[in-house]
């Protein structure tokens, strides 16, 4: 498949664009507003001060990440899983 997008800002909306590939994409201050990523699989992404608000999280899975600063609800993640693994121990 051929690149469409090179480069400069662009508006998607109301579009069908399903399936599609981003490889080597600057998406930094990029705004998504009620956009659809169920099955979407993301590898190598830098979410760094990144904001997610009103998100489904059901059964999305999180591997091999740097969790350092993030927070749930206020909470940092690394005390979440600190205090899982005590208990689970």
């Amino acid at each position: 498949m051929e690149p469409t997008i090179t480069c400069g800002k662009q508006l998607a909306r109301n579009a069908n664009i399903r399936e599609s590939e981003f490889d080597d994409v600057n998406l930094e201050g990029s705004t998504f507003h009620n956009v659809n990523l169920r099955s979407t699989r993301f590898e190598d992404i830098n979410l760094a001060d990144a904001v997610f608000e009103n998100i489904n999280f059901r059964n999305a899975k999180l591997s091999k990440a740097n969790y350092a600063g993030m927070t749930i609800d206020g909470i940092l993640v690394e005390d979440l899983l600190a205090a899982y693994h005590k208990v689970k121990a």
